[in-house]
């Protein structure tokens, strides 16, 4: 009876470091399936969908370029969370091999073995405080363009840089040349949006032809402000 207890409680201490194997074989495909991932979405970051690429969060956005139904933006979102989800398998991972990787930081017992495991803490210790420093740094704000181009920029009347046309006034005294002239509007193309005969002379006075053809002068400036655009 005794011996058939002994053989028992060895078959399942014996089961025990399989079972603990194939939990570590499975964090390692885990680990290595997140690495792939890891490297995936980095890439495509880089030389896919670069950044610019995605579509602009201004009110007048513009499309951008996706792949698979998301933008830069999106699959940067992944990338981090693919990143965090790696952190944690390989903490599983390290905790697993704890006993393992402390036996070699400290080494065989000697004279030397707590100066190397004081030297492994201070390494950690300086991992963690590097990692720290950058996601506790200052954020800075970069000026897009200085000088000249900025000024242009931001003078009322202006978009992009490029000087607003002047008003361009109509008045009865005006003929549709002088409006080609002043404006670099066709007088001809003028001449048939008002609904002129082609005999009108394009040098007679919009006031004699407004009487004469039964037109407003707002109509005239309202072709010219549009046509301008």
């Amino acid at each position: 009876m005794p011996e058939k207890g002994l053989s028992l409680e060895k078959k399942v201490e014996s089961k025990k470091p399989v079972q603990r194997s194939g939990f570590s074989f499975l964090i390692d495909l885990l680990a290595f399936v997140g690495f792939v991932s890891l490297l995936t979405t980095g890439l495509v970051m880089r030389f896919i969908l670069p950044s610019g690429t995605g579509p602009s969060r201004l009110k007048t956005a513009a499309k951008g370029t996706l792949l698979l139904g998301m933008d830069h933006h999106q699959w940067g979102n992944l990338h981090f969370w693919i990143a965090c989800v790696l952190l944690g398998i390989l903490t599983v991972h390290v905790l697993l091999h704890g006993k393992w990787l402390l036996a070699k930081v400290r080494g065989k017992p000697g004279a030397g073995s707590g100066w190397r495991l004081a030297m492994g803490m201070v390494g950690l210790l300086g991992l963690l405080v590097f990692a720290g420093s950058i996601l506790m740094s200052p954020t800075t704000t970069k000026s897009l363009g200085s000088g000249k181009k900025n000024s242009a920029a931001s003078t009322p009347g202006q978009k992009g840089g490029t000087p607003a046309r002047k008003p361009f006034k109509v008045d009865g005294a005006m003929s549709l040349r002088q409006i080609e002239k002043n404006t670099g509007i066709s007088a001809k193309d003028l001449r048939k949006r008002l609904g002129l005969p082609d005999k009108v002379s394009l040098d007679a006075n919009l006031g004699q032809l407004k009487k004469q053809y039964k037109f407003e002068m707002q109509k005239v400036q309202d072709l010219v402000d549009t046509l301008r655009k």
